[in-house]
């Protein structure tokens, strides 16, 4: 197990950093291997720009992990990651520092997902968050600052998974109940995603 990390230690990893990380290189030159369903980007030599692998290569950063798929994350789209059974602690409305924030939605119906960065509670009960985001055959690395309940565009927030590499002081919020809609999304996505590969064969 890797030394725990506090919140307010988190380290921001920069773009010039992850260039060069073995979380997020190309599997035959690095570590990668994160997802049986994400692969090398030919254009950076990464498995970026695209959202699920930058959240697997950022835990795996933190944890210190030392081989591939060593997290009990979804393999799969984004949708999928807040109903899969990892057996992480998650909330569907409290933020912590260095979670995954999960959306279901979107254009494509693939949902996204990112990593929780800093968390401000607000007067009013609501919070405020700043995310790192890398978004599939686009932007590679980005902010977004968002405030509950986090939807945006045609995004809808499903909650959020915490980090097992990330202590706080505040447990009062956690629980590892998932809902009955998080598995029926999770289990299309997965159904979506054997469609998707009998027919790339």
């Amino acid at each position: 197990m890797a030394n725990l990390i506090s919140e307010s230690e988190f380290p921001i990893y920069s773009m010039d950093y992850i260039k060069t990380n073995r979380h997020w290189i190309s599997a035959y030159g690095g570590f990668n291997g994160l997802s049986p369903y994400y692969a090398e980007d030919a254009r950076t030599g990464l498995t970026l720009p695209n959202c699920v692998p930058f959240v697997y290569g950022y835990w795996h950063c933190l944890g210190d992990c030392t081989r591939p798929k060593e997290l009990d994350l979804s393999p799969y789209n984004a949708n999928s990651f807040y109903g899969h059974n990892d057996g992480y602690e998650r909330s569907a409305t409290v933020p912590k520092v260095g979670a995954i924030i999960c959306w279901s939605g979107g254009s494509d119906g693939y949902g996204h997902v990112a990593i929780v960065t800093s968390v401000k509670q607000n007067r009013d009960g609501t919070y405020t968050i700043n995310t790192l985001n890398s978004a599939y055959k686009s932007t590679m690395y980005y902010e977004r600052k968002l405030t509950s309940p986090f939807n945006f565009k045609s995004y809808t927030c499903q909650g959020f998974i915490y980090c097992p590499f990330v202590t706080d002081s505040d447990q009062s919020a956690v629980t590892n109940e998932i809902r009955p809609i998080d598995l029926l999304v999770g289990l299309i996505s997965f159904v979506k995603h054997l469609i998707d590969k009998y027919y790339q064969e």
